[in-house]
């Protein structure tokens, strides 16, 4: 046994455990796939399983080595007797045979079954065989495959390959045998048949996967994630949960992110928590190049129940559609997406008015400390629309760091919205330093010319009121004997308020 030959071994066997059980972990995956093509190199791959584990290019690797029994056993499991790539196949030929093998045991009727879930171009470059009939022989279809047209039709592989592994026209399972598979399912979840139920649902949404019928495949993947929810942890749960991942390629989540803006939105929302970062990927890109305000709110929707895609937002934020931007940085507002505000105080002083909007809203929702410093110089943007929307979103307790610039923005602060945005988010700061703040805007002032305009004052008596604190209720006592009837009377109500909550 050499080195090269178990280290093929173990990282096979990892990539295809990984590509099993694990779809949601592809940058693992990425990095199990890479480090089997670097211990491959350009060599052909010739495998054989043996009794005491596998066969690699004349090389025994024994099932004591990491990874190998579980190989072996898999192939096993699929009928598989041995496997022959050519040298120097191409990544994307090679994931495709590859995947194609990690599928789980008893998905397939037969090996030639698993072959036709294989590109049709790299399927005739490689060369799985099966466990014959007699003995236990390999029948290699080096020998006689037939590809094409006549493995997509089954046409003499009986003859050629023995009865034991006749193909059953792609294991396709109609309609109406898949939705009888689904009522027993739901009938009996977790009884001795749910296993071959489950397999016969999934069988029978690749079937509708094939003809486009979507609307049947989220029926059904959603019954079953329904089911899965309701199982306690265990084997017969991580089936359930497998299967709903087989059952949702990146071709079927996006259709199915389509879904979520009508009336299949619960069905489809259901549906896409199971598909974790390809189901964000699409919502994603469905996102950036949306347009319609309805459509965007659905994605907005769907993305935040999905939640696996704050990593993805960086990057998009880097994109070069001014449209894009801000669609994606609403998002990470919404999601309070702290991660990305480098990538967002990247834009505070971006030339489209529509960016710094978004901007600036959503580092005032995530309103971490890092946010304090990019907010601040949006408080003096001069569009009055980016300075409101990035005093709006400001939440107490997040955002204390910005009590003192908040204050000094509303003493320069000119718009009557901007200024009494400023003063309601002084009121939810409710430190002493924003309190007095507000008191000092409530109080008349003290010279003619320099009197505060009433709006100013009513709207300092409304964060008073929000800010609810005694300090914050001396000020607004001092405030009842004001020469302004309406101050008193916004004074006195606001202090009834506060003795009521």
């Amino acid at each position: 046994m050499s080195q090269p030959a178990a280290a093929i071994a173990s990282t096979l066997s990892s990539v295809l455990a990984l590509l099993r059980a694990q779809p949601p972990r592809r940058e693992d995956q990425a990095r199990a796939f890479k480090a089997f093509l670097v211990a491959l190199g350009d060599s052909p791959l010739e495998l054989r399983v043996t009794e005491s584990g596998l066969d690699l290019g004349g090389l025994s690797v024994t099932t004591d080595l990491p990874g190998v029994g579980e190989l072996a056993a898999h192939l096993r499991g699929h009928g598989i007797a041995s496997v022959r790539l050519p040298g120097g196949l191409a990544p994307a030929a090679m994931l495709s045979v590859l995947r194609a093998l990690s599928s789980p045991v008893g998905r397939f009727d037969s090996v030639e079954h698993l072959i036709t879930d294989i590109d049709p171009e790299t399927r005739l470059l490689v060369h799985i065989g099966a466990a014959g009939e007699e003995g236990g022989e390999p029948v290699d279809q080096a020998q006689g495959f037939i590809a094409g047209d006549e493995i997509l039709h089954g046409t003499a592989m009986t003859e050629r390959v023995g009865a034991a592994h006749s193909y059953r026209h792609l294991g396709r399972v109609p309609g109406e045998q898949r939705d009888e598979a689904l009522r027993q399912l739901i009938a009996d979840p977790a009884g001795p048949e749910a296993p071959g139920r489950l397999e016969a649902v999934v069988a029978g949404v690749d079937s509708s996967l094939r003809d486009g019928d979507y609307e049947a495949v989220v029926t059904a993947a959603a019954a079953v994630a329904r089911l899965a929810g309701e199982l306690p942890d265990g084997e017969l749960r991580r089936s359930y949960q497998i299967a709903i991942r087989r059952m949702l390629p990146s071709k079927a989540v996006e259709h199915i992110a389509k879904l979520t803006g009508g009336p299949r939105r619960q069905d489809a929302l259901e549906v896409l928590k199971h598909a974790g970062a390809d189901a964000s990927e699409t919502l994603l890109h469905e996102l950036v190049e949306s347009e319609s305000m309805e459509q965007r709110r659905a994605l907005y929707n769907a993305l935040r129940q999905v939640n696996t895609a704050s990593p993805l937002l960086g990057r998009l934020l880097l994109h070069d559609e001014w449209f894009v931007v801000r669609n994606v940085a609403e998002l990470c507002g919404d999601l309070r997406a702290e991660d990305t505000i480098p990538q967002l105080a990247r834009h505070v002083n971006h030339s489209d008015e529509r960016v710094r909007r978004a901007v600036a809203g959503a580092l005032a929702k995530i309103g971490t400390a890092l946010a304090v410093e990019p907010l601040r110089q949006m408080l003096h943007d001069a569009a009055p629309q980016v300075r409101l929307q990035a005093v709006q979103g400001l939440d107490g307790t997040r955002s204390r760091g910005l009590a003192m610039s908040l204050a000094l923005a509303a003493e320069e602060e000119t718009n009557s919205d901007v200024l009494r945005e400023l003063l309601l988010a002084l009121g939810r700061i409710g430190t002493p330093d924003a309190v007095q703040a507000l008191a000092r805007a409530a109080a008349p002032g003290r010279r003619l010319f320099n009197r505060r305009p009433l709006a100013t004052r009513l709207a300092a008596i409304a964060g008073l009121r929000v800010a609810g604190s005694p300090p914050a209720a001396t000020a607004l006592q001092g405030l009842l004997g004001d020469d302004e009837q309406s101050v008193r009377d916004a004074a006195q109500e606001a202090l009834a308020g506060m003795k009521r909550a």
